[in-house]
Formats: C-alpha cells, sequence, structure tokens
C-alpha cells in the first residue's frame, strides 16, 4: 500500500485556507489565554507545581515514588518555572501554548495525510473546541502537551524524505518527549508502527529504528519504577480509575465533541464519532488514498482506544480516564472531519458548515458549563480564620492542596492525618472526600463532636468539611 499522496496543485493553490487556519489559531488563542487565572489550581496542578519546586534530584525522587507519570512534564514545568517563577497564569501559559498549537498541528497531520484543506480545517476547528482539549489547554498537566505531540509526531512519521537522517532524529526526539511525558504516549508509537506496516512496508524499518529510543525509554523507567516499589505498591496510584462501563464508553464522545448540554446533543457526538470509526473501518477495506488515510487513523486514533479498553476490562486495574486519552483525539477530529466526504460533492459544503459550527459551539459550550475546579485558597482562608487552626484528613489526595495554600499564602493551618488528631486529640476541622465518610468514627471514638462545616458556597468543592471539638477545648 502506498504512502497517502500529496495533495493536488489545485488544493495547494487555495489561499483562503491558510488564512482561515491562522483564525482558528487565534480563536484557540482567545479561548485559553484569558482564562488562565480564572480558576486556582487543584490537587493534580498542586502535585505538579510542588514537585516543580524541588531542585532536581528530589523532583525525580518524588515523581518515582508517585509512579502515575514519567517525569517528562514535571521536568518541563521545572524549567518552565524558572524562566518566569511560580505565578499561576505563567504557569497555565504552558499548557495553553501547547493547546494552542495544537490547532494547526492537526491540520498539518490532515494535510500530510492526504486530506483536503477543508477537512484539515474542519479537524483543526474540533481539536480547537473540544472540550476535553480546552479543560486540559488550563491545567498545569501533561496532557495538552501529549495531544500537540501525537499530532505533530504522526505528521514527521508522514513527512516526505527529503533529509532522511535529520527526520528521523527529529522524529526520535519527539517520540521520546511522548513517552517521558505520560505512559501512554507509547500507544501513539506503537500506532505510527502499525500504521507504517499497514500502509507503507517499505518504511518499516526507518520507523521502527525512529521507535526505538522512546521503547527504550518506556522500559527503563518502568523498570526503575518496579525496582523501586514493592509488588504491593506498583500500580496503586490507579486504584481510583473505574473500569468502562457502557456509560462511560457513552460519555467519552461528548468529552471529545460536545453536546450543547443537552442529551440530544450527546447522542449527536456518539453518533459522529461513532459513524466516523465504523465508516473509516469499511474505507480501510479499499485500495485508494482514502482506505490508506481510513487505515493510519485507525492505527493512531481508534486502535490506541481499544487497547485501554480491553486492558481496563481483563486486566488487574482500569486505565480508562478521558484526559489519559487524549493522546487520540488529532486522529479522532481528522476522522470526523473527513465525514463529509463522503457525501455528493453538491452537499459537502452545506455538511462542513453544519458540521463546524455544531464543533465550534458545542465544544466551547460545554468547556464553559463544564464544573469548576474547587478553589483550594478559599478552602484554607475559610479554615485558618484569624487564628491557628489544624485541619485533620484522611488522604494525601486533600493534604497535599492544604499544605500548599497555607504555606503559599502564609496563613497558620497545621494538616494532619487522621491518626494523629484522633491520638492527640486536636484538630478544629476533618476535611474528606464524600466517599470517604466511613473514616470518621475514628475521630469519634477519641471523643471527637465532629458538626457541620461552614458553607463554602464560592469554592463549590466534592468535599466534606466538618467543624471539629474535642473535650476541654474552645470550640472555634
Amino acid at each position: 500500500m502506498k504512502t497517502p499522496t500529496a495533495p493536488s496543485p489545485a488544493d495547494r493553490s487555495t489561499r483562503w485556507a491558510p488564512l482561515i487556519l491562522l483564525g482558528l489559531t487565534a480563536l484557540a488563542a482567545l479561548q485559553r489565554l484569558p482564562a488562565r487565572g480564572l480558576e486556582g489550581l487543584w490537587f493534580d496542578e498542586v502535585f505538579t507545581v510542588v514537585l516543580a519546586a524541588q531542585d532536581l534530584p528530589e523532583l525525580l525522587r518524588r515523581a518515582l515514588a508517585d509512579e502515575t507519570n514519567p517525569p517528562g512534564f514535571y521536568l518541563l514545568t521545572w524549567l518552565w518555572a524558572r524562566l518566569g517563577g511560580f505565578d499561576l497564569v505563567w504557569l497555565r501559559t504552558l499548557p495553553a501554548l501547547a493547546g494552542i498549537l495544537a490547532v494547526p498541528a492537526t491540520a498539518l497531520f490532515a494535510r500530510r495525510l492526504g486530506s483536503s484543506w477543508r477537512s484539515a480545517l474542519l479537524a483543526a476547528a474540533a481539536i480547537d473546541a473540544s472540550p476535553l482539549m480546552l479543560a486540559m489547554s488550563l491545567e498545569v498537566r501533561a496532557y495538552a502537551l501529549l495531544a500537540l505531540l501525537a499530532a505533530w509526531s504522526s505528521s514527521l512519521v508522514l513527512a516526505p524524505r527529503t533529509r532522511p537522517r535529520a527526520q528521523a532524529i527529529t522524529l526520535a526526539v519527539t517520540q521520546v518527549a511522548l513517552v517521558a511525558l505520560h505512559y501512554f504516549g507509547a500507544l501513539v508509537v506503537l500506532g505510527h508502527c502499525v500504521a507504517v506496516f499497514w500502509t507503507d512496508r517499505a518504511r518499516l524499518g526507518a520507523t521502527i529504528r525512529a521507535a526505538l529510543p522512546a521503547a527504550l525509554v518506556t522500559m527503563a523507567w518502568i523498570a526503575v519504577v518496579v525496582a523501586s516499589s514493592t509488588d504491593a505498591s506498583v500500580g496503586s496510584n490507579a486504584s481510583w480509575i473505574v473500569p468502562p462501563d457502557l456509560a462511560r464508553l457513552r460519555g467519552f464522545a461528548p468529552s471529545v465533541l460536545g453536546t450543547l448540554g443537552s442529551p440530544g446533543g450527546a447522542m449527536v457526538a456518539m453518533g459522529l464519532l461513532a459513524a466516523a470509526i465504523l465508516l473509516a473501518g469499511r474505507r480501510a477495506l479499499g485500495t485508494d488514498d482514502a482506505a490508506t488515510r481510513a487505515r493510519w487513523l485507525l492505527a493512531v486514533g481508534v486502535l490506541p482506544l481499544a487497547i485501554v479498553f480491553v486492558a481496563s476490562t481483563v486486566g488487574p486495574r482500569s486505565l480508562w480516564v478521558p484526559r489519559y486519552l487524549i493522546i487520540a483525539l488529532p486522529a479522532l477530529c481528522v476522522l470526523v472531519a473527513e465525514l463529509p466526504e463522503l457525501l455528493a460533492s453538491h452537499a459537502r459544503l452545506a455538511a462542513v458548515t453544519a458540521l463546524a459550527t455544531w464543533l465550534l459551539l458545542a465544544g466551547t459550550h460545554d468547556a464553559a458549563a463544564r464544573p469548576q475546579k474547587p478553589d483550594w485558597a478559599v478552602i484554607v482562608r475559610t479554615m485558618a480564620g484569624t487564628r491557628p487552626a489544624v485541619v485533620c484528613v484522611n488522604e494525601a489526595y486533600v493534604a497535599l492542596p492544604l499544605r500548599y495554600h497555607a504555606v503559599s499564602e502564609r496563613l497558620p493551618l497545621t494538616v494532619l492525618d487522621f491518626a494523629e488528631c484522633a491520638a492527640q486529640r486536636r484538630g478544629d476541622w476533618a476535611v474528606l472526600r464524600a466517599e470517604t465518610l466511613t473514616s470518621i468514627p475514628q475521630l469519634i471514638a477519641a471523643q471527637a463532636m465532629v458538626g457541620a462545616g461552614r458553607p463554602l458556597t464560592d469554592a463549590r468543592p466534592v468535599l466534606a468539611i466538618r467543624w471539629l471539638r474535642w473535650p476541654g477545648a474552645e470550640r472555634r
């Protein structure tokens, strides 16, 4: 099977297309840059910032102990913070830039694949307004950058070989960056190898050689994680992930394409994604350029989803988390953007217009309507009040952001775990997730009186915050 053919001269001469792409990129910037400081840091972001504040040996030690991700993004944030400091807006500029650049990167991927400018622009609009991409573009985490590198690395694999050695090195470095950001980056690299095997085996050897450094980096990091952990603790940070049932599968398409906040919109999103995948499977049976594009998109977009679904269903731990699956987002956007090309020529413009309108409106609406992150700074200020306070927590998930904001805002707040509070019979507040309320009896057994917490209506946390009173102690 041959490599996707280059766009025709007539298609290349479409002068308005680059201007539209520039406009979509500018729209992505307007959607992201003004919103960087609107919400406070939540737990995962606090973890990133805390690691970035350490010296490099301690950063690596903590990343190794966490096991959740390789240290690539923590190292990048470490460098970013030393360039511009730890201001919230500056820290969120890094993922925002990744989200902005993912728009032209996805269009380039589509063009290198042989898609028309029409499809490339539609794919760029889809990833621009994707609720998943918009949300991840405003989190100090690796996911927006992961999507950007997934699109960019795919375009590198598809690039014409004008300077083979330099291009192979660039691809290898990009793929190493992918796996250094997240374990799921390896699924993108695997997708490249499968796509080339399926479409252009003459390039398979070069593709595998370029992928070897990423494979070695992944295996080396996993080996270090396993060697430094007990058998019981490896992967324990993934124990919270729920296996993908039918409801979770149904919820993935809306996170990609948006719903306009309605059940009917969710059905539209599911229908569009399902139709794109099914029709791509049908086209992949052919022998023309459309078949080659379909095979590529199935390999880098659908195959990773299938692998994660099967592993989460039959394996010991689930891995199905929408933000992890952002690796497939550029390919899925191109898949959906190819749908109008299946229509008769006289109907394509109307279909493209309708689909672009839906993607931009539905995605932007859903991103704006999503629940706000808990404002941990408000929570800390409320509990600290005007005098020193002690907060009791039952898990690190809650303790870390409380300690971070107490230190960063110089508030007299001490955070202890439930066992310490019970042993010392002290604590003014108990803060815990609603799912872990069963641990409250531990405090009651130590003679604590547990009451209702102060309302934090402006913070909107999914937390149970309760005041505590101990025998002989004055109530706050």
